[in-house]
This record gives C-alpha cells, sequence and structure tokens, in this order.
C-alpha cells in the first residue's frame, strides 16, 4: 500500500508522513542498478546511487537503503 501511495506522488511536498523512519525502506539492489543505469542514460546530470555491501545479517535483494 505504501508503495502504492508514494509511487504516485510528484513532489516531496506533497507527502505527509507521521512516525515515518527513510531508513524502514527496503530497497532491491537490482532496482538501484537499473535506476542508476536509466540515469546514466538519459539524466547524466543527477547523480548516481552507491549500492551498499552485503552486509552482515542482510540479504543483497533487501538491503535497508536511505533515498532521501
Amino acid at each position: 500500500m505504501a508503495y502504492v501511495a508514494l509511487s504516485r506522488v510528484r513532489k516531496q511536498s506533497g507527502v505527509h508522513l507521521t512516525c515515518f523512519n527513510p531508513k524502514s525502506l527496503m530497497v532491491c539492489s537490482k532496482s538501484i542498478r537499473k535506476i542508476n543505469r536509466l540515469r546514466q542514460l538519459y539524466r547524466s546530470d543527477l547523480p548516481q546511487y552507491d549500492i551498499p555491501g552485503n552486509r552482515k545479517g542482510t540479504q543483497e535483494k533487501n538491503l535497508a537503503y536511505d533515498l532521501a
């Protein structure tokens, strides 16, 4: 449900969340690689996201990642 709501937002100012911790988001590293590839192709003016290494106790597919 959160994905659907957040995916429709066009501006950060249009979101009002209470008790939200950005570090609680789980992002697939494959998705980060795809975003970086698309940014390189179409928006080279935007920075690339770092992909954190596989930390002990986490799976690569479910990395906690701060996208803020």
